[in-house]
């Protein structure tokens, strides 16, 4: 959870590295299903991708007859509210396991779908 101050992890967590980013990931980035697994994969904890970025990817795979995610990553702005307690839970997550939530912060502007889409409704056009 080595956030920037920017409140977004960097790099890729698809190809494990930091030569690009999850926006211009090769392996995911024209792959809705792919898209939607990593955003689960950083729920409660901070996201590679702004938040608008990964609610678009939401709202099209949606759009497209997927599911959403039960669970959604951090907001920018929740990740900077953390920002000195980060190593905290990363230590914890380090004891029990990546895949074990349990502990983490929720935010609250993403602790579901439809709490993502109240606060972020789509943007209707000019």
């Amino acid at each position: 959870m080595k956030a920037s101050e920017h409140g977004l992890m960097k790099g890729c967590p698809w190809c494990n590295t930091l030569e690009h980013s999850l926006a211009n990931c090769p392996e995911t980035k024209h792959d809705l299903s792919m898209q939607l697994e990593v955003i689960q994969m950083r729920a409660n904890m901070p996201s590679f991708q702004p938040t608008q970025e990964w609610i678009d990817v939401v709202r099209a795979a949606v759009a497209n007859g997927h599911s959403p995610p039960s669970n959604f990553p951090w907001t920018i702005q929740f990740v900077k509210t953390l920002h000195n307690s980060l190593s905290h839970y990363q230590r914890g997550l380090d004891r029990v396991g990546f895949n074990n939530r349990k502990g983490l912060p929720i935010d609250p502007d993403t602790k579901d779908w439809e709490s993502v889409q109240r606060k972020f409704p789509p943007f209707e056009g000019y």
